[in-house]
C-alpha cells in the first residue's frame, strides 16, 4: 500500500508523492534541502526546507494558509515547496495521508491558487512585490511608482500618472 504524501509548490501546483522506499531522500528532494517537520495534528504534518528563509525561497501561500489556521497568523512565514504527510505512528514512523486529507488539501490549494496571484521571478525563485523592488529607497511617490512598474514588468511612464491607490 503506498504511503501517500502531497507536495505543494510555491507556484500552487500540487503533486502526489509515494514515500515508500527512501522516505528521507524523497522529502529532501521535494523541499529542496534539509527537512523540518511542522505538526498540525496527529494525522497531519507539513515538511518544509529547514533553511528556506536563509536561502531566500519564495513564500508558499497555500502552506501559509495551513500554518496560519493551526498556529495563528503572523507567527511565522512558510517558504519554499512543502510536503504534507500523515502524522507519526506509535513507533515514530511517518504515516501516509488519509484520503479525506488528500482531498481537503487539493480543494484548499485549488481555491487559493484561483484567488492568489503567483508572481515569481524564475531567475531568483522569489516572490517579488513592489515593496521588494522599493528596497531601502525612500518611500516617495516616484519611487513607489517605479517599484510597481518593476514588479509588474510595466513601463513607468505608462502607469505613473494613474491613481496610486489602485495599485496598492
Amino acid at each position: 500500500m503506498p504511503k501517500t504524501a502531497l507536495q505543494v509548490k510555491t507556484t500552487g501546483e500540487v503533486v502526489m508523492l509515494d514515500l515508500e522506499g527512501d522516505e528521507l531522500a524523497t522529502l529532501q528532494s521535494a523541499v529542496g534541502g534539509y527537512i523540518e517537520a511542522i505538526n498540525f495534528t496527529n494525522s497531519l504534518t507539513m515538511w518544509c526546507n529547514e533553511e528556506g528563509k536563509l536561502d531566500g525561497l519564495s513564500q508558499n501561500i497555500i502552506a501559509q494558509h495551513f500554518y496560519d489556521n493551526a498556529y495563528g497568523a503572523g507567527r511565522d512565514i512558510i517558504v519554499g515547496d512543502v510536503v504534507f504527510t500523515g502524522g507519526a505512528d506509535d513507533e515514530g514512523d511517518t504515516m501516509g495521508l488519509r484520503e479525506e486529507l488528500v482531498k481537503d488539501i487539493h480543494e484548499v490549494a485549488e481555491r487559493l491558487a484561483r484567488s492568489a496571484v503567483f508572481i515569481t521571478k524564475a531567475e531568483t525563485k522569489k516572490v517579488m512585490s513592489w515593496q521588494d523592488h522599493l528596497g531601502d529607497a525612500p518611500m516617495t511617490e516616484e519611487n513607489v511608482w517605479q517599484a510597481i512598474a518593476d514588479a509588474n514588468d510595466l513601463d513607468y511612464d505608462e502607469i505613473a500618472d494613474g491613481d496610486l491607490f489602485e495599485w496598492l
